[in-house]
This record gives structure tokens, C-alpha cells and sequence, in this order.
């Protein structure tokens, strides 16, 4: 790891921007209405490092931290990472039976989170055998807990504020988790030189940006895409966080413009939404609202459509739509660049740092243009997984992660993507392990087989399709069992029944 980052990390240049710019706007969010200042941000942090510090026993503690992304997930994540312990994130969103799985698999001894998370999943928190305590961000009721665990209420419980703690490059400072088709969630850990690394690479390909520039934050920051490029990115130049988890609902241009927006991520659905949305404003002859100049737009969570990527492109001219490409196990790593050779329908090449293969069945590496799977080495790259061997001996090689992602590499070092072996998929760019569909059916009476599989509709649109074997079935009662045990995304849009004797004939 470069010596740089043992003295640069975003942590240590977040607090050297509250120094020198304390009133620059750090986050400002759009759902709750309200903003921070470098300044407020770096408090908030201090005053939760101080309230983990009082109740942590060892450097290395695992918390587990869920909450929707906005001010408070930020400040108790740099929290955590500032006290010397390791934030396990967490999606809000998840099932009980999601979040029972990712926590018993992560073992944290605290958890981070909102009064209305610990009630949902307060039945999680009693199978927790190392958990101490439960910290809830807001007010609330009483949250039910086992004896030894304490419930902190941090708004009527602040203890007195601790600074935070200058993390070194080896620094474990995230564990997330992702699916390889196995049916089982794999836990991921990053270091500190790694993200502070991969965000500096990222900025290699991008126009300047520094205080006063605004990075539209539309994607959840539980994920490595989010973590690194909406937030640790931000916050290593001074520029603001524009959170908000209600994109979906709203006018995008209108958001771009009003806030000025130099730097956004959209994910796929999010690239058509606004191509439509700014078709419908053609059609009604208003014309696209002022936007920055120097607009980045960056698609990232799965793989954009060239043909959405050319409408957005035909639509604001100024403003090309690029792709960025990562994965849980060694953060973002490929990206399209502003500033140097861009060639369209690419993933782009990887930033400073990374190194790629294309290699074929036997591990070899074949001839530029050749099809191949894509693996990747270099310091961004996690050293393996969680506990579990098997899935490293599966995935690594050598130093080297093996993607499971099949491309073409050109001449140039522009990575071209061709599709995925491994039994994963994404719908509304989130991981979908069909495996663990296919269990959770399993599950159900009178199913005795079931298999899972992806669909694409004309507008390159993902959906899942479940084929189960069975004599008979409530699909109705299926999928309310299906619900309780996976996220939306995850649930099949249709249910094929096939009987016993069609399956044998098959």
C-alpha cells in the first residue's frame, strides 16, 4: 500500500476540511429537510465516537450499522471508524430473516440503528451472543432487549465528545456482503488504504471538483459502489453530499439543476427514468433546466444498455452518460473517463492501481479481443472472504479475483462486457442469488424442487421467473412465504408449476 495513504485517507481529510472549511456544506438532506456544515458534520461524529468509545472494549469491535442512508448513517460511520472499531453495513431494507442471517454471520458486538429497524428486527437481537449494546439514533419506545445488552438512546444519552481516531492503511473500515450464486451471503472486509486508494483512482478519470461542488447521492451507501463513490469520494475533496432516497419519485433535471449537481450516479432504471423524463418534457415543448456545466453523469450497480446510454447522450448533449464498474470484493476498479480515452458501450479501463486479466477455462490469459473472465488484482482487492474457506479457494487465485464476469479486453485496455457465468443476477441493479431464491421455496410444503432464472423485457429491464416441481400450490400463499424471507427485488414475477410426472419426463 502506498505510504500516502497511511497520512491522506479520507478520514484524515475530512477533519482537515472541517479545519480549513468549517462552513462548507458537507451534506445536505433532501429527505429530512435539513443540512451540515463540514464543521456540524465533524461533531456529530465526535460526540458518537465518544458514545461507542464508553461502551467498546477492544479496537477491532464489530458494529453493525443500518439505517437509510442521510446525516446520521455518515456521521456514526465515520464514528465507528474513528473509534477504532469496524462498521458492518447493513441494508435497511432486508427481510427479518435477511438481517437475522447477515448479523449472526457478522457476530457484532453493537449495533447502530433507528428506533423503527431495532422494534422490526428486535427478535435478531436476543440470538446475538456477543452483543453488549443497541443504539438507537432517535427517540422511541423502550426496545425489548436480553439483560446484558444496554439500549443508548443517543439523543437524551450524549456522553462528552472524543476525537477521532486517525485510522492506518490496514485498517479494516467496512464489512459488506454480496452472493456468488452460492446461496449464501459472503463477508467482505476493506482497509482503509484500499477505499482511500480506490476513491483516488476514480478521481483520476473526472473533471476537478473540490468545495463547493455538489455529488448527487441516489443510491444507498450500504454497498461498496455507494460507500466509495458517494461518500468517501465527497468527503476526500470537500465537496457536498446531496442525499436523497426518493429519486425515484422526483423530477430529476429539476434536481440536477437546482442544486447545481457537478457529480451523479444513476443507476440503470434511474438512466431511463430520465430519458423519459425529459422526453415528456420535449413533448410538451419546456425546455431541460439550466445544468452545470461540468456535469459528470456516471451509471453504476449493473451494466447500462448502450442504447440508453446514446438517448441520454442525444438528449443532453453536453453531458454523456459513462460507466463505472466494481464489485464487493474489490470496490470500484473500472471506469469510463472524462478526462482521458473514453470509447463508448465500454466499461472503460481500470483506474490507477488495479490490474486486470482475461484469462480462459484453464487460468490462462488469452490475446486481447478474445472472450475471457475477467480477474482482478491489486491493492483494492479484498484477501478473502469471511470464514469460509471454500468460497475462497472458489474466488481467489493467487492474489488474484476471479469475477465470474465474462468480457473482451481491446487493444486500447478498454474492457467490453459480455455477460456473467455465475448464478447471480441484478434486478433494479441490486445482487439477486438465484440459489437463495430457490432455497427459500424449497422451504415451502409440497415443493420438492424449484429453480430460478432472469428474464429480460425489451427495455433490458431484469426479472426473476421461479419453475417449481410440485403436484399442486397456492402460488398466492408461495409468494406471501417468498416475501417473508426475501427483499422485493428478489421476488419472482412469475411462478411456473410443474407436476412430478413432467419433471421426470423432462
Amino acid at each position: 500500500m502506498p505510504a500516502q495513504h497511511q497520512t491522506d485517507g479520507f478520514i484524515h481529510r475530512f477533519i482537515g476540511f472541517a479545519k480549513s472549511h468549517p462552513q462548507a456544506t458537507a451534506i445536505d438532506a433532501l429527505d429530512e429537510g435539513r443540512s451540515c456544515t463540514y464543521a456540524e458534520l465533524h461533531e456529530m461524529a465526535t460526540q458518537r465516537c465518544g458514545t461507542l468509545h464508553a461502551l467498546s472494549q477492544s479496537c477491532g469491535t464489530r458494529v453493525l450499522l443500518c439505517m437509510p442512508s442521510g446525516i446520521e448513517l455518515v456521521a456514526n460511520y465515520l464514528a465507528i471508524v474513528g473509534a477504532g472499531l469496524v462498521p458492518v453495513l447493513i441494508n435497511d431494507k432486508l427481510t427479518a430473516a435477511e438481517l437475522r442471517e447477515l448479523a449472526l454471520a457478522s457476530t457484532p458486538s453493537m449495533v447502530v440503528t433507528t428506533t423503527a429497524l431495532a422494534v422490526r428486527h428486535q427478535g435478531t437481537w436476543s440470538m446475538l451472543g456477543e452483543l453488549s449494546a443497541l443504539i438507537t439514533v432517535d427517540e422511541g419506545p423502550c426496545v425489548p432487549l436480553p439483560p446484558n445488552v444496554r439500549h443508548i438512546a443517543l439523543p437524551s444519552q450524549t456522553p462528552e465528545a472524543r476525537p477521532l481516531r486517525l485510522p492506518q492503511a490496514d485498517d479494516v473500515v467496512t464489512i459488506q456482503f454480496t452472493y456468488k450464486g452460492l446461496g449464501e451471503p459472503l463477508g467482505v472486509a476493506h482497509r482503509y488504504g484500499a477505499l482511500s486508494l480506490s476513491a483516488a483512482g476514480l478521481l483520476k478519470s473526472m473533471r476537478p471538483m473540490g468545495v463547493g461542488t455538489v455529488h448527487l447521492v441516489g443510491l444507498p451507501l450500504y454497498a461498496v459502489y455507494g460507500l466509495v463513490v458517494l461518500m468517501v469520494m465527497p468527503l476526500s475533496i470537500g465537496s457536498t453530499m446531496l442525499i436523497t432516497s426518493t429519486l425515484s419519485r422526483r423530477d430529476i433535471a429539476e434536481v440536477l439543476s437546482q442544486h447545481q449537481v457537478a457529480f451523479a450516479c444513476l443507476v440503470p432504471e434511474l438512466v431511463r427514468m430520465l430519458n423519459h423524463q425529459l422526453s415528456e418534457r420535449a413533448a410538451r415543448g419546456d425546455a431541460t433546466p439550466p445544468l452545470h456545466p461540468d456535469l459528470m453523469l456516471y451509471s453504476g450497480g449493473s451494466r447500462l444498455a448502450p442504447d440508453a446510454a446514446r438517448e441520454l447522450s442525444q438528449r443532453l448533449p453536453a453531458h454523456q452518460v459513462l460507466q463505472g464498474y466494481g464489485m464487493t470484493e474489490c470496490l470500484p476498479v473500472i471506469v469510463q473517463s472524462y478526462v482521458g480515452a473514453c470509447k463508448p458501450d465500454t466499461l472503460g479501463r481500470a483506474i490507477p492501481g488495479v490490474q486486470l486479466r482475461v484469462v480462459d477455462g484453464e487460468g490462462q490469459d488469452v490475446p486481447d479481443g478474445t472472450l475471457g473472465e475477467l480477474w482482478i488484482g491489486g491493492p483494492t482487492v479484498c484477501s478473502g472472504y469471511l470464514n469460509n474457506a471454500e468460497a475462497d479457494r472458489q474466488f481467489f487465485c493467487e492474489g488474484w479475483l476471479k469475477s465470474g464476469d465474462l468480457v473482451v479486453r481491446d487493444e486500447a485496455g478498454h474492457v467490453h462486457f459480455i455477460g456473467m457465468r455465475l448464478r447471480i443476477t441484478k434486478v433494479r441493479s441490486q445482487m439477486v442469488d438465484l440459489a437463495e431464491v430457490e432455497q427459500a421455496a424449497r422451504e415451502w410444503p409440497n415443493v420438492r424442487a424449484a429453480r430460478a432464472h432472469a428474464e429480460r423485457d425489451a427495455l433490458g429491464q431484469t426479472s426473476l421467473s421461479l419453475s417449481v416441481v410440485c403436484d399442486a400450490i397456492d402460488q398466492e400463499a408461495l409468494l406471501k412465504h417468498l416475501g417473508e424471507r426475501l427483499s422485493a427485488h428478489k421476488l419472482p414475477r412469475n411462478i411456473v408449476v410443474v407436476t412430478e410426472a413432467l419433471a421426470t419426463a423432462a
